[in-house]
């Protein structure tokens, strides 16, 4: 019988193609013990080359769906709870207003992410009332607040399916890149700032579009039209991070870097003169286009006046400086000198905030969930608190840690492992799998960089893009347990286990549900989650 088996064409053919790659494996070993080891696999040239290949970008296209389905049930689930200021919601709620009012305001941010916010709010019917931002936990009343924090929840439920696909770019296998799928989709403190009227999840989520679209990118072959696609999406979410906070650049910038180098990545070289004269013009104007509409927006004397030059405030209608000046002498700056000096004082402001809050936290206190932050706290009648309470969560704060352990484990078996390589094939792979690795890894420090040793103060919420860097690294720490006899499957699998646990545990804090004083009591693990 098995003669007969062998002799069969199909049988035959089966038998030859595996002991073709066991002589692959045995000839290039250590390049394939090294993949094993960075839990990657090489990069598909195109998600749809092939019809298995179209069939697999299906399966994670429906994957990534049932992720948006679910996130999306934790995002706007008691959205509208509490109909109150909430914590930073002082700022940006009071924002919208004064962009659909007209009123000039000044923040140290860059204007796209409350520009996004404002067009939810308008669309949702926002009028101009005489509602006044005095203090937290105010009610909203008749103000228009649910649209803005609909928005926020929209693009915070696309975080966890683009994370998936970016994990199955690198590419993570299925399992794998669930679970790193389910890692910002369990995270109390990406889904709380989900729920409110912030730019957190603007900010992330750009970010990771920009890199999914970077992958792909870099997979496609030269001056196709799919190639210039991704460039042009590339670009525009990059510029969309970088618009929304500065301190999204990280990102786009080492995204810009591998782009120029052709380093770790990108299968045809790096990008030539012109794909990269066009992503930075493409980037560039967008970001000028977000201050060109907030100068456009802005027409009456506003909060943010004073930080502008006299020679601007003349230009406001209702400022005290309107009409008083000759404009032949004392000209009203155009709009690149306008937004110079605006990206000058956003510099000069955000370095000069000194101010200490009882909230804040250092950098160092984020890789171990030390310090949470009080959004609000109110009576809900019968002895029960409703209370929305910042923290991550403790079972993705020890994953995501584990990931960047792992990062730093392999840059430095890095060197041991290059001079074990017997061949320039295999010296080559080692370099590009090491580099994987520390693209993420590098990625990870330079996000938490800016909040090193600053003066101002610092929360928990900073870092938010930092940490999804770092639930990358924890996928391929996963991707390198061993798939004999299920292992791999299992360990996923009492890792999302646990964060669904602990979502569900803290559910209390992200939801303002009602709880007594004894019930939330229990809830504080740390000494600092006061």
């Amino acid at each position: 019988m098995l003669r007969q088996r062998r002799k069969s064409g199909g049988g035959g053919a089966r038998a030859r193609k595996q002991r073709t790659v066991l002589r692959e494996r045995k000839s290039g070993g250590l390049a394939e013990t090294f993949l094993d080891v960075l839990g990657v696999r090489r990069m598909r040239a195109d998600p749809t080359r092939s019809e298995e290949e179209r069939w697999e970008w299906r399966v994670d296209l429906l994957i990534a769906g049932v992720f948006l389905l679910v996130t999306a049930a934790t995002r706007f689930y008691r959205l509208a709870v509490p109909a109150k200021i909430v914590f930073d919601e002082w700022h940006f709620a009071a924002f919208v207003d004064n962009y659909l009012s007209g009123r000039y305001l000044f923040d140290i941010h860059p204007p796209l992410g409350k520009l996004t916010l404002s067009l939810a709010a308008k669309l949702g019917g926002y009028t101009n009332t005489n509602y006044t931002f005095e203090n937290l936990g105010q009610p909203y009343g008749d103000l228009v607040y649910y649209p803005q924090r609909v928005l926020s929840a929209s693009a915070g439920s696309l975080i966890p399916p683009a994370m998936y696909l970016i994990a199955r770019a690198l590419p993570l296998d299925p399992v794998v890149s669930a679970t790193v799928g389910a890692m910002p989709l369990l995270d109390m403190l990406l889904c709380i700032e989900s729920r409110l009227i912030l730019t957190d999840s603007q900010l992330v989520l750009y970010s990771q579009l920009a890199l999914l679209c970077a992958l792909y990118l870099w997979a496609a072959p030269k001056s196709t039209p799919k190639r210039y696609m991704w460039l042009t999406l590339t670009a525009v979410f990059g510029a969309c991070a970088v618009s929304t906070k500065w301190t999204a650049i990280v990102t786009p910038g080492l995204i810009a870097l591998v782009s120029l180098t052709g380093a770790i990545f990108p299968h045809e070289g790096a990008l030539d003169v012109l794909e990269m004269g066009y992503a930075g013009v493409l980037a560039i104007g967008i970001y000028m286009w977000t201050f060109w509409m907030h100068f456009r927006l802005l027409r009456f004397s506003g909060p943010g006046d004073a930080f502008m030059p006299i020679a601007f405030q003349q230009a406001l209608l209702g400022n005290e400086h309107h009409g008083r000046y000759d404009t032949s002498k004392v000209p009203i700056p155009g709009f690149l000198e306008s937004f110079r000096y605006l990206n000058q004082e956003m510099l000069r402001a955000n370095s000069a905030i000194e101010q200490r809050h009882h909230w804040e936290s250092a950098w160092y206190e984020w890789l171990y969930n030390a310090r949470g932050i009080l959004y609000i706290d109110e009576d809900a009648g019968a002895g029960k608190r409703e209370m929305i309470y910042l923290i991550s969560n403790p079972v993705l704060t020890v994953v995501s840690g584990l990931g960047v352990v792992f990062g730093v484990v392999v840059l430095m078996a890095t060197p041991a492992l290059l001079r074990r390589c017997a061949t320039a094939a295999d010296e080559a792979f080692v370099r590009r799998r090491a580099g994987i690795v520390g693209f993420f890894a590098v990625g990870w420090m330079l996000n938490l960089g800016p909040y090193i040793g600053v003066r101002r103060c610092t929360f928990l919420y900073h870092v938010l893009p930092a940490l999804q860097l770092a639930s990358l690294l924890a996928g391929m720490a996963l991707q390198s347990v061993p798939r004999k006899w299920g292992v791999r499957r299992v360990v996923c699998a009492v890792v999302v286990a646990a964060m669904a646990a602990a979502f569900w545990y803290w559910r209390a804090w992200t939801y303002a549900l009602g709880r007594s004083y004894e019930e939330l009591a229990m809830l504080r693990w740390m000494p600092r989650w006061d």
